[in-house]
């Protein structure tokens, strides 16, 4: 039975798919075909949260590549309001919306609600991590170049043929700054590499659902790892002691010996006493914080791995730059 972790590794591979230029040279045919897929995934019970609203996003913008009948517009607009809701896409569905009810004769006011709308989504998005102020410049101008000629196209119904081929869409988060990954209870939340603001809106998501004992960022300047118990607010963690969670959760160490020089770099008795250290403050940082923990753990089963004690259930979103420094 394939579990949600690995749905959701399989829509960002579709969504991956609809956005390659190899395969939009081909024909919207088949982009379109995979965000449909993508999109019904998504849509399974439980709802994939942010990516239901993604594969919206993307399938409205698949679905105006084809003849713009009255509804197919429909279509896609119902789509952009769906995505609209999505805090992490920003203004970018709603100011689609305005040129699909624009040509749809939508009433004045509705424009001008959905205008409002789209201003403030886009004062909003601009505060937060992730959001367009921390863009590249040189993205931020292919971008804005792109999604100008995009929204002109949409506005004058006019052939969207001369953009052809040209599929990746760096207003989509997943596409954006892929050097994030997802640690938890199911190995496969690891599959996939995200952006920074798609983590955090994941370990939103995944909170409700899944409901860890903790959860933690190690962010790409290790010094900034912090933890999180519930709704309470954001506890600095040391960088040893998210290395350790973030190793056990993607399941990189072999054995005690490998995952004590993965943390704190070589394997002897000073290094021992490091990591018995490690794991004693980090044990009593979570119980002053209220969360349950057995007497050991971190626990080698024979045979096996190291790994959380069962039933300690942990989230995390680790920065490939920030598990990868060495410097221990």
């Amino acid at each position: 039975m394939t579990s949600d972790a690995e749905r959701r590794a399989r829509v960002h591979e579709l969504l991956t798919e609809t956005a390659s230029r190899k395969l939009l040279r081909a024909g919207s045919s088949l982009a379109l075909e995979r965000a449909r897929e993508a999109y019904a995934l998504a849509h399974e019970a439980p709802k994939l949260v942010p990516w239901s609203a993604l594969a919206a996003y993307r399938l409205a913008h698949l679905v105006l590549r084809e003849p713009r009948t009255p509804e197919r517009l429909e279509d896609a607009d119902a789509l952009f309001a769906e995505a609209a809701r999505e805090p992490l896409l920003g203004p970018y569905p709603r100011i689609y919306r305005l040129a699909l009810l624009q040509s749809l004769g939508a009433p004045r006011a509705t424009i001008e609600r959905v205008f409002g709308e789209a201003a403030s989504a886009y004062n909003e998005w601009t505060r937060r991590p992730g959001g367009v102020s921390e863009l590249p410049t040189a993205v931020s101008i292919q971008t804005d170049l792109f999604a100008m000629l995009e929204l002109a196209g949409y506005f004058l119904g006019l052939d969207r043929a001369p953009l052809d081929g040209r599929g990746a869409r760096q207003d989509e988060p997943y596409l954006r700054d892929t050097h994030w990954r997802l640690v938890g209870p199911d190995p496969a939340l690891a599959y996939v590499s995200i952006s920074e603001a798609m983590a955090r809106a994941e370990l939103d998501a995944l909170t409700p659902t899944l409901r860890p004992a903790f959860v933690f960022l190690l962010p790409h300047d290790r010094s900034q790892s912090v933890l999180r118990v519930g709704d309470a607010a954001w506890e600095p963690l040391p960088h040893r002691a998210a290395r350790l969670l973030a190793c056990l959760l993607f399941g990189h160490a072999t054995d005690a010996r490998d995952l004590t020089e993965r943390v704190v770099g070589a394997d002897g008795p000073k290094e021992q006493t490091a990591l018995r250290k490690v794991r004693q403050r980090l044990g009593e940082q979570l119980r002053a914080l209220g969360v349950e923990l057995p007497e050991e753990w971190v626990i080698y089963p024979a045979g096996k791995k190291p790994q959380l004690a069962p039933g300690l259930v942990v989230l995390g979103a680790v920065s490939d730059v920030g598990y990868a420094d060495d410097d221990k």
